[in-house]
């Protein structure tokens, strides 16, 4: 697991908004001050600024057990932003950028996807602070999610990659014609979502991993204890320089949105050989993908690793010096740490089995355990042999070795969600202490074989050996091959 960078934040705005934050908070906790401060500058600088063409705009969610600190972002850039617009933290000589705040600041909560699009009329540019969004994912990724659901979730797929300068959300037409929205230039949407693991992770599964919902995340999670209250939250103030610097942002991003222009952010020479094109993290993300072939959480995981790194990097540089910001080394390492930490995260609670409804996990490893050895015993050799089982004799006489049921049902979404090698096997256990089937012994297998590997073979019980040829047994488990 990678080291917590979230004890170090950056310098610059981004880490002096997460440093109020933090001090705002009714119970500090550092992970959350960094994930609100990444919400709250990506709303306000990611239609402005871009990286490789894309806008900086971020998804982020912030995972904790209850009353663990998670709505202290929220409620610390309320209280930022009031202090901002109210002025007194400068005299008449200093310009007052701040109340157009409320440019950027969207709404709390979002109906629909039908909704959302409207919004993006008012405004292009904006971060929206939703509280209890597990459920929200819970109702996007359900099978039976109603069309309005179905519709946000399309279009926050969407519209997280079209911040960029010359992207553009389409128009939509609808037959009743008070829904239509028109064709918005550049839209950037950041959204900060806050979530308890038990209403977010058993809604979790391979399938909204593959929709691609997940991986546009940057899942920050905390599991620490519950901090001390902090009774002086209420008395935060941010330092002058700070407000000063976070005026001049604002100021610079509203005139950058007003002309629909943005500014490129550049990678420093020192720093464009780890997370530019081809670089360190680009070739990582490449190379664990590949090596990933059946796990489709890691895969998709680590698909979006790298661009999510470039544009937190860039967010980092924007915070230091938004008239000429410039990726530097440290900022790409911070921000792929910060990636990194968050992927590594939810693909270990996948392999413990700690995501997705294990309540009926049981059953469907069970059956798809029996389709393997289905497999095993009707289909001919050439079809079964590229699993790497070397003898063809173990096939004819119907031994089922334990390296083909293991390759054929590792990469599959039940087992990807049950833990691998500890799943497949107390799923096999399970049919053998159910008699279904028997651990060949050491006589019968003499002579068969020099390895020492298990062999099975289908039990006596004659009832038991219909369960893997009835038709009733669904082939659905055994679809991704």
């Amino acid at each position: 697991m990678t080291q917590n960078p979230f004890q170090s934040p950056p310098p610059g705005l981004l880490g002096e908004l997460a440093d109020f934050i933090y001090r705002a908070a009714m119970r500090p906790v550092p992970e959350f001050a960094i994930a609100g401060a990444i919400a709250f500058l990506a709303g306000i600088t990611g239609r402005a600024f871009n990286v490789y063409g894309t806008g900086l705009n971020q998804y982020v969610i912030a995972i904790a057990g209850t009353g663990r600190g998670k709505e202290g972002p929220r409620s610390g850039v309320q209280q930022f932003c009031a202090y901002a617009k109210s002025g007194v933290w400068h005299d008449k000589g200093i310009p007052n950028q701040t109340p157009t705040l409320d440019e950027f600041t969207g709404p709390a909560e979002i109906s629909s996807g039908q909704a959302l699009l409207k919004h993006f009329v008012k405004q292009r540019s904006f971060v929206t602070f939703a509280g209890e969004f597990g459920h929200v994912i819970e109702r996007m990724c359900h099978p039976r999610a109603s069309s309005s659901d179905i519709m946000l979730r399309r279009v926050l797929l969407d519209v997280f990659m079209l911040s960029g300068q010359h992207k553009r959300l389409e128009a939509t037409i609808y037959s009743d014609k008070v829904n239509n929205t028109d064709a918005v230039i550049s839209p950037s949407f950041s959204l900060f979502g806050e979530t308890s693991p038990e209403a977010l992770y058993p809604h979790l599964d391979e399938r909204m991993v593959a929709l691609g919902l997940l991986p546009r995340f940057l899942p920050i999670i905390y599991s620490g204890i519950r901090v001390p209250l902090n009774v002086d939250g209420h008395k935060a103030v941010p330092s002058v320089a700070t407000m000063e610097h976070f005026a001049s942002l604002v100021q610079r991003a509203s005139e950058l949105n007003s002309h629909n222009v943005a500014f490129d952010v550049p990678i420093a020479p020192g720093a464009f050989e780890f997370i530019g094109a081809r670089g360190y993290v680009d070739s990582l993300a490449d190379s664990i993908i590949n090596e990933a072939t059946h796990n489709t959480v890691v895969a998709e995981m680590w698909n979006r690793a790298h661009l999510k790194a470039l544009k937190l990097a860039a967010l980092v540089a924007v915070g230091r010096n938004h008239t000429a910001p410039e990726i530097s080394l440290a900022d790409a390492e911070w921000s792929f740490a910060v990636v990194k930490h968050g992927i590594e995260a939810i693909c270990a609670k996948f392999e413990a089995g700690e995501i997705g409804d294990m309540s009926q996990a049981d059953n469907a490893q069970h059956d798809t355990v029996r389709m393997a050895i289905r497999e095993w015993i009707e289909r001919p050799w050439d079809e079964v042999k590229k699993y790497g089982v070397p003898d063809e004799e173990l096939h004819r006489i119907k031994f089922i070795p334990w390296s083909f049921i293991s390759k054929r049902v590792s990469g599959l979404s039940v087992f990807v969600k049950g833990g691998k090698t500890k799943a497949i096997h107390a799923a096999v256990n399970e049919l053998v202490d159910c008699g279904e089937i028997q651990l060949v012994g050491p006589y019968d297998r003499k002579g068969l074989t020099d390895s020492e590997a298990k062999l099975y073979r289908l039990g006596d019980d004659s009832t038991l050996r219909q369960r893997f040829f009835s038709r009733e047994l669904s082939r659905q488990h055994l679809r991704r091959s």
